[in-house]
């Protein structure tokens, strides 16, 4: 007891009376280490470029140091673990805080446990830039892989672990083939229904990076199917030139009930060259790839034996001579034939681990933006393309910076078919894999008047008013209903204001009237009566800008006359689509800005900033100073977000400028590729904006 009472006092002496330095102690840890604890003072050294790593952690034959923030000044802490006598040679010892990882990497695989510093773990073997450990959790014995480098020290002769003794790292590519539209989950088979279509059936692959070799395996079975595949190229077809220019591909393919390897070398529209496997398909099958480069691979049958063994650089007929994929990154599809059906049993991606241990992106680093964003009741989202997430970089990305995932797709001409008819399965999906994920759920947008976003059934028909009213009522009947609890945000008669002057600018006030706006929130309100209701537009954003001034009074009279009749509305979502061809040109003024939000606010209504982007096109200057332009307008919008009191998301359309809808070239874009608009440039690095808006949740009180 009284040896416990001193270590006490000279904790609190430690702590609070920054003079008394250069004093250390020692103390009793967990699992017999000693802690030995040294604590002096340093002066703050501060990166001045943001993507700099900060000095916090260095390591020194065992030792370790971190500093950590203590009134004005930096202490550094110098932690010491010692080892007592007697103990196995195995035993070793964390001198960090540290992860125990089901593998040997830190993508891909599961964490096992959190581990505290000098935590006694017993060293079993090596594999590259880990080491394979037991550690006793909560009075668990668990085995798993810990970073090489957070272990001191470690124990001479250590064996060093084969590829065939290690997991591999699950690329659950069940998720991605499943996620894509004509396909069906039936328990773990794939059915991908292609029966009633004219075209082939195998859009968006999944991109994976490769850093050893892989293994794939699968059974195909079809329905009498011409042509279905399992497919692995060098790239993707980006729509432009020939589809077969430059695409290195090998088939798995099933043809009339006979498997075949098909191999395309990229230069011309045939095959470059056709193997018969002498098999029927309805099999098991495991490709095993030898190399990253896919120069050499095997096929083995169910009782695992080796059928075939293929080197793609010695091919008669092919001209591969680096192989499949030269540039160590391969996509993983599916193709099914014209009128066709294709089940894919028992599918499984397992990549061999280099064992290399891979720095966190920026954006992943912690704490991380969506962490810093929940700690102060913010959320931050984006517009989710789903087609997207065969980049390591965009997933990667939306992980690290985005807790909310908007989805376009409600308002997609193929989502509604027909009637009370609708894609529920692949939607379905998405949400549910979103919600799996920790992600909130804002369906954008449930009722929406913009032509193009009426499906033609619709469009081309021929209803009264009354039959109008009774088609939007069960619309959004059915799919609210159908969504309660997993969608938790709706947007609601989205840019009902801004259409409103003259006809043919909005589908719904044209055939019902104004109160369809008022229709939709009650109606959405009955169906989900917790979801939290969005009455969303563009150019609402200031009261006082002389070009935009009049679509926001404009609204701020219908929110008035709407809550004053009881109607729904939950929040008021400002768009923010900035310096657009058709929107003011001038920078909004951040206290109008503010000053437009409590007006809104005072109606009882919060404030959402929902598709936030900066066009750049017009913008002169180097680089830099129109980065530099952006930057500014980034900080003066959440500075207002977050000054204003009443607004409590904020969300970009988009992760990067390679995919913005204002700079990409596809139908409905606005095809400016120098715009610029969003965090993360053409190659998913975070620009200056990015770090203004962490910057802001991460100084706010």
């Amino acid at each position: 007891m009284r040896k416990n009472y001193w270590l006490i006092v000279l904790l609190f002496i430690w702590l609070f009376f920054p003079s008394a330095t250069g004093f250390t102690f020692t103390s009793p840890a967990s699992n017999d280490a000693i802690l030995q604890l040294e604590r002096r003072f340093i002066t703050p050294n501060i990166p001045t470029n943001p993507q700099e790593e900060s000095p916090h952690l260095s390591r020194i034959t065992g030792i370790f140091t971190s500093t950590l923030p203590f009134n004005e000044y930096l202490p550094m802490i110098t932690v010491s673990c010692h080892l007592a006598a007697g103990l196995p040679a195995d035993t070793t010892a964390t001198i960090d805080n540290t992860y125990l990882y089901n593998g040997p990497g830190n993508l891909d695989y599961d964490i096992l446990a959190n581990l505290d510093t000098c935590t006694i773990v017993s060293a079993k073997a090596i594999y590259a830039d880990f080491v394979k450990v037991e550690a006793s959790v909560n009075g668990e014995r668990k085995a798993g892989f810990v970073k090489k480098s957070d272990l001191f020290p470690i124990p001479e002769n250590l064996p060093k672990l084969t590829l065939d003794q290690v997991p591999w790292r699950d690329q659950n590519l069940v998720d991605h083939f499943t996620i894509n539209p004509g396909v069906i989950l039936y328990g773990n088979d794939i059915v991908v229904d292609n029966s009633n279509s004219d075209d082939y059936n195998g859009e968006s692959p999944l991109f994976v990076e490769l850093e050893m070799g892989f293994r794939l395996t699968f059974l195909l079975s079809d329905s009498d199917t011409q042509y279905a595949s399992i497919q692995i190229s060098n790239k993707d077809y980006d729509g432009s030139g020939e589809w077969w220019q430059g695409i290195q591909r090998v088939d798995f393919a099933t043809l009339n009930h006979k498997m075949i390897v098909n191999v395309r070398d990229g230069k011309s529209e045939f095959s470059s060259t056709i193997i018969d496997l002498n098999i029927s398909d309805n099999q098991l099958l495991s490709v095993n790839f030898l190399d990253p480069f896919g120069k050499i691979f095997t096929i083995l049958d169910q009782s695992n034996h080796e059928i075939l063994r293929i080197d793609v650089t010695n091919l008669p007929g092919v001209s591969l001579p680096e192989g499949l994929f030269p540039e160590k990154a391969a996509y993983f599809g599916r193709s099914v034939s014209p009128h066709g059906q294709l089940t894919i049993k028992s599918l499984s991606l397992l990549l061999a681990p280099s064992g290399a241990w891979h720095q966190p992106a920026i954006v992943a680093t912690e704490p991380t933006l969506r962490h810093l964003a929940e700690a102060k009741n913010i959320s931050v989202g984006t517009e989710y393309a789903w087609q997207l997430m065969r980049d390591s970089r965009y997933w990667q990305t939306m992980f690290g910076v985005y807790n909310t995932a908007i989805l376009s797709d409600f308002s997609s001409t193929t989502f509604w078919r027909n009637g009370g008819d609708y894609d529920f399965a692949k939607l379905d999906r998405i949400v549910d894999w979103l919600i799996k994920n920790g992600f909130r759920v804002r369906a954008s947008h449930l009722v929406w008047g913009a032509y193009p976003s009426i499906p033609a059934w619709l469009l081309n028909g021929n209803f009264s008013r009354d039959e109008y009213i009774q088609i939007l009522h069960d619309h959004i009947s059915t799919v609210v209903g159908h969504y309660k609890g997993r969608v938790t945000e709706w947007s609601i008669a989205n840019e009902a204001a801004s259409r409103s002057w003259g006809t043919g600018n909005d589908f719904w006030a044209d055939k019902i009237g104004p109160d369809y706006v008022e229709m939709s929130f009650r109606w959405a309100r009955e169906a989900d009566p917790t979801g939290t209701l969005i009455f969303n537009d563009d150019l609402n954003y200031s009261l006082a800008d002389q070009k935009i001034g009049v679509v926001a009074n404009k609204m701020l009279t219908m929110v008035t006359d709407l809550k004053g009749k009881g109607v729904p509305i939950d929040v008021v979502g400002m768009q923010m689509h900035l310096l657009l061809p058709w929107s003011s040109q001038e920078p909004p003024d951040k206290t109008n800005v503010i000053y437009t939000m409590q007006q809104f606010a005072n109606l009882g209504v919060k404030i959402y900033i929902t598709e936030f982007d900066v066009n750049l096109h017009n913008i002169a200057g180097t680089q830099d100073e129109r980065w530099a332009f952006e930057e500014n307008l980034y900080r003066d919008m959440i500075s207002a977000c977050l000054e204003s009191g009443v607004c409590t998301s904020f969300a970009t359309w988009g992760i990067s400028d390679a995919n913005s809808w204002i700079s990409c070239s596809y139908p409905g874009c606005l095809n400016f590729p120098d715009a610029e608009p969003l965090m993360f440039d053409v190659n998913y690095q975070p620009k200056p904006a990015y770090y203004v808006i962490k910057n802001a949740f991460a100084t706010r009180r």
